[in-house]
Parts: C-alpha cells; structure tokens; sequence
C-alpha cells in the first residue's frame, strides 16, 4: 500500500512539472516572436508591496514604440459630453449617442468638424488609442495641435478613411522657410462604416507610428512631429454625414528600449499589407 501511495505521489509531481515545463516554453516562444503579450492595460509598474490601480475602461492594446507610465486622460463617454475647456466642440454638431462620441460637418462651416482636447502640454512620448466607426463619413483625422509663439499649427495629421489610413505632415507658416503639407505612406485596409476598430497613435520625438492589428500599420519619421503640442483634435468629414469616436485614451512615457529592434518589422509589415 505505501509503496503505491509513494508511486502516485512520484506521479503526480513529473506531471505538475511537465505541465509548468510545457507552459513556460510557449511563453517563451510568445515573447520570442512577438506574437504575444499585446494587450497589457497602460499602468505604471507599482512598486512592491504596493497594489497597482486598475484603470477605469477596459485594457488595450500594448504600445511598441512608447513605454506608457501615466494617464493623461481617459474617457468612454458613460457620463456624456466631457465638460469644457478638455473638451472642447469647436466647428460642427457634436453630440454622444449610444456611449459614441459622434460629430458631422456642418454646411455653414464649410471645414470639417473639430473637437479639441486641450491640454497645458503633451510630452514628446505619447500614447492615443480610441475606437471609431466611419458611418457614412468620408473621413475622420486626429490632429495633434501646437502653437509657434501666438500662431496655432499641426504637428501631425493621422487621417482615416474606408480605404486605410495614413500620416501628414501639414502646412507650417509659423516657421521660415514655410513648410508644405507632405502626404505619407497609407496603409490600405477596409473600414466598414458600422463596424468599430480600435486605432493605436503613438508618437515619440520624431517617429510617428499608427496600427489596428499585428497585420496593419503605418509608421514614418519627420522633424515636424518632434514639435511641442498642447493638445490634439477630433475631426469628421462630409457635410450631414457622420461617424464616432469612444473609448479615447491618452498616455505619456518614454520610448521603449526595444523599439529599435521592432522598428524593422513594422516597415516590413507595411510592404506586406498593402502600404502606398
């Protein structure tokens, strides 16, 4: 009988071990792609002892290029409109509806509507993740805002469309000589109008990298988006026609030690999805 028992017990533990053994190698092998570990919520690390505050929505989808450490605000619209001057309906008819975030062009304005999120500052490594839905838009933008002295400009442009999605670098005639409006790599994917995609906006110094899986991404690198922004803006296009934002996260950090090594595999991947 003791003898059995020792058996089963001798059992019991290879078991445990080849169980643990088999777990650790596919995590392993995860980390080792890269293929895995994309959806960690944005909190800084806490220190021991010390148990970490989850955020109030859901987490997302890990940044590649920024280390995020802190909130810079996150909303999901349960309360409604967020009250001025953060947010701040400039042009156009803004409303949330159903928990989305919704604005459409008016024909008065003749320009695209715009919503602002002010804030004092935005450091040089940020994070912005939201989620949208195009409707019967054209398009809709996210604008980082800026200003040289007292005139205002945009340090950079991520502009969506059903087709894809692509990075600007417009217009500057705060600076001399003045610098054009440069249009960049688009990544070609199909945005249907009623169905919602998470984006992911991250910006540090001078890169600029925008993704909505591990198969589509756009990323490129310009002095203009290293200059000082106090805020970004929400834009849709087409005059009566609609589309919605929800879920807007901003985050602040630093750029990942290990960008360098990722940069690589996301130009790759932007030849592979279809990227003109």
């Amino acid at each position: 009988m003791t003898a059995r028992l020792h058996a089963y017990a001798a059992a019991v533990l290879l078991a445990a071990f080849l169980l643990s053994t088999a777990t650790g190698s596919r995590a392993a092998a995860a980390t080792a792609d890269g293929s895995d570990g994309l959806f960690a919520p944005p909190v800084a690390t806490a220190a021991a002892g010390v148990k970490k505050k989850k955020p109030s929505i859901p987490p997302g989808p890990q940044a590649h290029m920024v280390h995020e450490s802190s909130w810079i605000c996150k909303e999901d619209f349960a309360k409604g409109l967020p009250p001025k001057p953060q947010w701040n309906p400039a042009l156009g008819a803004w409303a949330v509806v159903d928990g989305w975030l919704t604005g459409h062009e008016l024909a008065e304005s003749h320009h695209s509507s715009v919503l602002f999120i002010n804030e004092t500052t935005l450091p040089t490594a940020m994070v912005m993740r939201f989620d949208f839905r195009l409707g019967d838009a054209k398009g809709i933008s996210v604008m980082g805002q800026g200003v040289n002295g007292s005139a205002q400009r945009v340090t950079f442009l991520l502009d969506i469309n059903p087709s894809g999605f692509a990075f600007a670098s417009m217009s500057d005639k705060t600076v001399m000589p003045a610098e054009e409006t440069v249009w960049l790599a688009r990544c070609a994917q199909h945005f249907d109008g009623a169905v919602a995609t998470t984006m992911t906006l991250e910006i540090a110094d001078d890169e600029a990298l925008a993704w909505t899986d591990d198969q589509h991404a756009t990323y490129a690198r310009l002095p203009a988006f290293a200059k000082p922004r106090w805020g970004v803006s929400l834009r849709t296009g087409g005059v009566d026609l609609s589309a919605s934002f929800g879920n807007v996260w901003l985050t602040g950090g630093v750029i990942d030690p290990g960008w360098s090594q990722l940069r690589p595999r996301f130009e790759e991947l932007m030849k592979k999805s279809g990227t003109k």
